[in-house]
């Protein structure tokens, strides 16, 4: 039976373990910290071929350029999706 996809949900449920305890160390509110990871899923999703590691920065401001021309985001949201990504 192969297992690499139990390594894989493994590695996935650390990495988000390790994403919500850096939010706590950057005093975001625990009530908040469920839409940081939602917005984060969002952009690992939106370049979901490709490893989060060997992401650019032209890449994130391409994801920040299709982010701002949805409509219904309101900028509250956008600086939240900026923040999101910064940490």
């Amino acid at each position: 039976m192969p297992t690499d996809g139990l390594k894989t949900d493994k590695a996935v449920r650390q990495f988000w373990d390790k994403y919500i305890i850096w939010l706590g160390k950057q005093a975001i509110n625990p009530a908040q910290q469920r839409w940081f990871v939602r917005r984060a899923e969002n952009y690992i999703s939106h370049y979901a071929k490709q490893k989060l590691a060997t992401h650019s920065a032209e890449q994130v401001t391409r994801y920040f350029h299709v982010l701002s021309r949805q409509e219904r985001l309101k900028d509250w949201q956008f600086i939240q999706a900026v923040r999101v990504i910064r940490i």
